[in-house]
């Protein structure tokens, strides 16, 4: 009786041990972004594919032992549903979603009637994670998607796809969430900056020929709804200050031939209520490691130097800011939330060169960078 007992139990055990219906890995389409593009009153959707042996890993850092392979489906629709529908039509494999982790978008999905059309749809899609990466790209989209595969690396790799590995060392570019775009879309004051994409050449190259790579060029400005414009990287060299994220940036002063890493700014927004008329001071306190110093100039006039830059890049960002009657820094949202009865909301929203009452810049050198 007892040999039976344990003989059942045997088979029982074994049955436990069986997953049926579990697909392998190999057998599904796995989709790593989504890009979504309107032009002639239809949706173009996009969806970058890769194989899974692709993003097999090595000891040392993620690299492929074999060529990455990216596959983009598209389709169009008279809505994203039914472009959606298309592309899961013509599917060889059953196709996952579960590794979205970046939406490309042209600059005609962010217009106030598209992009409320396309937040409808994400927000009601089960697959899609908030913590998603947002990118705008006035290229076509399945460009963008094909030559993301720095040097064949798998996209899971790059910079859209996990953007905090490089800003840690360099952070030249705030990025944008699709949560932050949801938080914030729908506030009466502050602006909304969804960095933009190029495809671009000429700067890396192999034995045969140059390698395509992707690029942040200039970002595009949403406020109240609406799409503002765009401004370029180089416009934008203030606004990195401002990035709660920022950990490292590199500041080049060519006439000096002065080169610094500026390390964790610490900044300080100060809404100057005295005022009859909105009034903003910026404080901001920053160690910098010396990169390069040819003609030796002495510490004092090197600060001076590298805070009167600072300066100027949070002084023109700001008026680049006024010309398209965008907030880029966000004061008046500091004013609106925290001291709601210093202004009214129309003195608020007459926007003007004047709100940026000053800015203080106090640079701490932590390492000249001698020869050891």
């Amino acid at each position: 009786m007892k040999g039976i007992q344990i003989l059942l139990i045997m088979i029982l055990v074994s049955l436990l041990s069986g997953c049926w219906g579990i697909k392998e890995i190999q057998h599904q389409t796995y989709i790593t972004a989504i890009g979504i593009d309107y032009e002639d009153d239809l949706y173009q959707l996009y969806f970058q594919s890769l194989s899974y042996s692709s993003v097999a890993k090595v000891e040392g850092g993620g690299a492929d032992t074999t060529e990455s392979r990216i596959i983009v489906g598209s389709a169009s629709g008279s809505t994203i549903e039914q472009a959606l529908g298309r592309i899961e039509q013509v599917a060889q494999l059953p196709v996952s979603y579960s590794h979205i982790n970046t939406i490309y978008v042209s600059p005609t999905i962010l217009e106030e009637q598209q992009l409320k059309i396309v937040k409808d749809f994400l927000g009601r899609w089960p697959f899609l994670r908030y913590d998603t990466w947002l990118f705008a790209t006035d290229s076509p989209i399945d460009k963008v998607m094909l030559h993301n595969d720095f040097f064949s690396r798998a996209p899971v790799y790059s910079f859209t796809y996990d953007p905090a590995e490089l800003l840690r060392e360099n952070s030249f570019i705030p990025v944008l969430s699709y949560q932050t775009l949801v938080q914030r879309y729908d506030e009466p004051f502050g602006s909304i900056l969804i960095p933009s994409l190029i495809v671009k050449d000429q700067t890396w190259k192999d034995n045969e020929a140059s390698e395509l790579v992707l690029n942040v060029n200039s970002g595009y400005f949403i406020e109240q709804h609406e799409l503002k414009g765009h401004l370029t990287l180089n416009d934008l060299k203030g606004l990195d200050w401002f990035d709660e994220n920022t950990e490292k940036l590199h500041v080049t002063l060519p006439e000096d031939l002065i080169s610094a890493q500026l390390i964790r700014p610490q900044l300080n927004i100060n809404v100057l209520t005295e005022h009859n008329e909105p009034r903003f001071r910026v404080e901001m306190k920053v160690k910098a490691a010396l990169l390069s110093n040819v003609n030796q100039i002495n510490e004092r006039e090197l600060k001076n130097k590298l805070e009167e830059r600072l300066v100027l890049d949070i002084t023109e960002t700001f008026l680049h800011g006024v010309e398209m009657d965008l907030d880029i820094y966000q004061l008046t949202e500091k004013a609106f939330r925290f001291h709601p009865g210093a202004w009214t909301y129309e003195q608020l929203e007459n926007l003007d060169e004047n709100f940026l009452d000053r800015v203080d810049i106090a640079i701490e050198i932590v390492d000249e960078g001698n020869y050891k």
